[in-house]
């Protein structure tokens, strides 16, 4: 049994095996957003979030469903 030493095992890398370990994360993006009325505030956040997907990606990322929680008037 090896020590778990923070981000890197603690065993020699020529006796260590590799794995493929995936995560489901969830987090909250407020997005402020001018727009005509609620509807194309939710379509114009939702585009802004698929053009950074691409970013996501490269860095391991899968964007999933994006779920509205709100859009509140801002005035």
């Amino acid at each position: 049994m090896s020590k778990y030493t923070g981000t890197t095992s603690a065993v020699d890398k020529n006796y260590r095996s590799k794995f493929m370990v995936n995560f489901h994360v969830e987090f909250l993006k407020s997005l402020p957003v001018a727009a005509l009325n609620k509807e194309e505030a939710e379509e114009i956040a939702k585009q802004r979030i698929l053009q950074k997907q691409k970013g996501m990606l490269l860095s391991g990322y899968h964007l999933g469903d994006i779920e509205l929680i709100s859009v509140e008037d801002r005035k």
